[in-house]
């Protein structure tokens, strides 16, 4: 008869199997990342959009976000007008209050100013116009030497018949 040879047992590993962690580190683990995750998952406020306007009782949630553009104003005064021939002029005309005619049978008044200023002086002409804006002469006047942001003040007079209106032709810094 033949014998029964029971399975024998394997060898034993030469390394040492891993202990099992304790439950309640594994735990932390899972509640520390659902955490994470809910964090991640949840939507963000923005502070710009919780805020609400004081002029009106409409929440700014609705309002798109606008990008913050630089304002540039410009270097010289209000009411004055950049010179189209150099940007380092502006003008205006005077109102009749600010100037006052010595002679001739018309008369424009202008407030120039200068940047950087004019070191030796300015010269400004204007076209004279009649009543349908047709250009029926000139004039011109100077003055000295400004210094940078100093205004200067020139009276246009003149003898022009038919003269309604004028209009800038010039001006130059010297």
């Amino acid at each position: 008869m033949s014998e029964f040879n029971p399975p024998t047992p394997p060898a034993a590993s030469p390394v040492a199997p891993k202990a099992k962690k304790p439950i309640y580190k594994r735990k932390w683990f899972i509640v520390l990342a659902a955490l994470m995750l809910i964090g991640w998952l949840a939507p963000k406020e923005d502070s710009a959009k919780t805020t609400t306007s004081s002029k009106s009782n409409v929440s700014s949630n609705s309002v798109t976000p606008q990008t913050t553009k630089k304002v540039v104003l410009p270097w010289y005064p209000e009411g004055f007008n950049e010179y189209e021939g150099d940007s380092q002029i502006a003008w205006r005309w005077l109102d009749k209050g600010e100037y006052s005619c010595s002679y001739g049978d018309h008369c424009w008044g202008m407030s120039i100013i200068a940047r950087e200023g004019c070191p030796s002086m300015v010269y400004a002409e204007i076209s004279i116009l009649d009543e349908s804006d047709s250009n029926i002469g000139f004039t011109n006047d100077t003055t000295s030497g400004l210094s940078a942001g100093q205004k200067a003040k020139l009276v246009f007079e003149d003898f022009t018949p038919g003269a309604k209106s004028a209009r800038l032709a010039k001006i130059s810094c010297y």
